[in-house]
């Protein structure tokens, strides 16, 4: 006996609507780049982000924070998210960096840019919440433990 259940996944198909969120120039701050606002984790958190269309590498400062920049919202906090989870040495999204290392089994990634920034972190999975109601769970980010840079306030980088 099959049922058509067990042909068709279960989930709720995301509408581009359900995807969109604003985005904001940083002209008023000073800065050239754009912003957008994202949740992480469950409960999603709102946090600014810095878009960047010329890295391939998403992340967000982390808590315990070994060297962090000030941010305007408070930093990410993986013990409060019931979504948070550790990406393994083994798995593709580690193997795909371009720059990673393995400790106690963790993913750990390294992203430098050509203005002397940097974030070095634990590679991780999340849920990121868009301005509509849609959610995607299980976003490789980076959770960036030691991050220095101007990144205008924001939590990270989109």
């Amino acid at each position: 006996n099959i049922k058509k259940s067990d042909l068709h996944p279960t989930q709720t198909e995301l509408q581009q609507e359900d995807l969109s969120t604003p985005v904001s120039s940083g002209i008023s701050a000073g800065s050239g780049e754009y912003f957008t606002q994202l949740g992480i984790g469950q409960p999603a958190k709102p946090f600014y982000m810095v878009l960047d269309t010329g890295s391939d590498v998403n992340w967000i400062q982390c808590k315990p924070c070994s060297d962090c920049y000030q941010q305007s919202d408070p930093i990410y906090d993986p013990t409060s998210s019931s979504t948070y989870e550790s990406l393994t040495c083994e798995t593709q999204q580690c193997q795909q960096l371009d720059t990673s290392a393995c400790r106690d089994g963790k993913c750990l990634y390294q992203v430098a840019y050509g203005d002397g920034s940097f974030t070095v972190g634990e590679y991780i999975t999340e849920t990121v919440s868009f301005g509509g109601s849609g959610s995607v769970n299980r976003v490789a980010i980076g959770c960036g433990h030691d991050n220095e840079g101007l990144f205008v306030g924001a939590a990270g980088l989109l």
